[in-house]
């Protein structure tokens, strides 16, 4: 739920593996499906929304991983892909400040950390647990971060 009372649903559709960002304004009585374009499919959705601003993430993995945001609850996304290879199951995204002596936001209040398993199913054991963090916000991502060196 953002600061204005909407609340934000994903729906999954089991064919074809779509996802469906779903908002209400009336507790639930109705719903309407705010996608953004670019997640046409999805095998693990993900949405978050940041309390203080009201941004609204939308995490999909399918042909690489699809992070969209909206400021103004789904009229209109800002969209961008990370290559599969990087993540591969259970993506989590939430902000915050940056750690101690790390960099500050710049045009965003957050930092926005994105960060998943690496490494896959059939890897038996996550290889690489990658994590990216966002400076501004935005669709650019830092390349990954191993956050947990004993796992390499």
């Amino acid at each position: 739920m953002d600061r204005r009372g909407t609340v934000f649903y994903v729906a999954a559709e089991a064919d074809p593996f779509r996802a469906k960002v779903m908002r209400t304004h009336d507790g639930g009585a109705t719903w309407e499906d705010i996608s953004p374009a670019l997640h046409v499919t999805t095998q693990d959705p993900f949405v978050w929304v940041d309390k203080e601003t009201g941004r609204l993430f939308d995490v999909d993995f399918a042909a690489g991983l699809q992070v969209s945001y909206t400021d103004d609850e789904g009229e209109s996304w800002t969209s961008s892909t990370v290559p599969q290879s990087w993540h591969t199951d259970h993506q989590n995204l939430f902000a915050g400040p940056p750690p101690e002596g790390g960099a500050e936001p710049v045009g965003y209040p957050h930092v926005v950390y994105l960060c998943s398993i690496g490494g896959g199913a059939l890897a038996g054991r996550a290889r690489r647990p990658p994590a990216h963090a966002r400076l501004t916000g935005g669709s650019v991502l830092s390349p990954p971060v191993n956050l947990h060196p004993w796992m390499a």
